[in-house]
Order: structure tokens, then sequence, then C-alpha cells
């Protein structure tokens, strides 16, 4: 199924979702919060909803980090106003109930326990012993 979205009922679209630098690209910040709908499970930001999704766009973000920062500058979250000035923003996501979202995020932080991003978790006692094996800039050896 394709994630598809509107943002003609979003107040002033064509500058809030406009790439701030190319009018042919969407801005970053719309684009996320489109895919963020996905992982959060809301599929229209509302006055009725907004401080639901602002909520769970804030957990998203402190479980996986920056959305914005993927591939890009890691410390750039999307704020609550961020969220407000997308009031009108609608996907064909189905929507999870704030229950589910939750338990959704556990799930992720305990798969997350044992990974980050795919790579392994480094042991204490393994970083003593690559403490010792680092070289005048600080690199560590993978034994």
């Amino acid at each position: 199924m394709s994630l598809d979205w509107s943002v003609s009922k979003i107040e002033n679209h064509e500058i809030v979702t406009t790439h701030p630098s190319d009018d042919k690209k969407w801005n970053p910040v719309t684009e996320s919060l489109v895919w963020l709908s996905l992982g959060c499970g809301f599929n229209k930001i509302t006055e009725e909803n907004l401080r639901d999704v602002q909520n769970r766009v804030s957990i998203y973000q402190q479980v996986f980090g920056s959305h914005l920062g993927y591939n890009r500058t890691p410390d750039v979250y999307i704020t609550d106003e961020d969220v407000r000035l997308h009031i009108g923003l609608s996907t064909n996501v189905t929507n999870m109930t704030f229950t589910q979202f939750g338990a959704n995020m556990i799930k992720s932080m305990l798969a997350e326990t044992h990974t980050t991003s795919g790579n392994r978790i480094i042991p204490a006692h393994e970083l003593v012993y690559w403490h010792s094996l680092n070289d005048a800039e600080g690199n560590y050896y993978i034994r």
C-alpha cells in the first residue's frame, strides 16, 4: 500500500510545506511528519489531536533520535511548533491509540537494547581492552 498525503488544508501550505531554498522540493519537516505518521500512528494533524501528535513525535524522537537527523545533522529535532504549523496535514495511515503507540515504542526500545542502529553494543569489559589498543589519534581497533 502506498503512503498518500495531502497538505492542502495546512494554513499557508505553499510556504510551510515548500523547501526554503528550492520551491520544487518538500520542506524536510513536512516530509518527516508524513513519514512519522507511520511510526507514530496518526493520519491527520488537527487542533483536537495536536497535543497527542506533538507528544508522539517527541517520544518517537527520544527513542530513535532526530527524524530530521537521518543522514543529516543529528541534533535537529522536529518541535511542537513544527507540528503546530502542519495542522491540516493528512495521510492514509491507520490510526493507533496512544496505548498501541506506547506498546510499539516499548517493543522498539527493548529491541534497541541489544543493538545501536544495527551496530553491536560494545560491552564495557571489551571497551577497557580496546582502550589499551587505541592509536595516537584515539581510534580503537576491533579484535
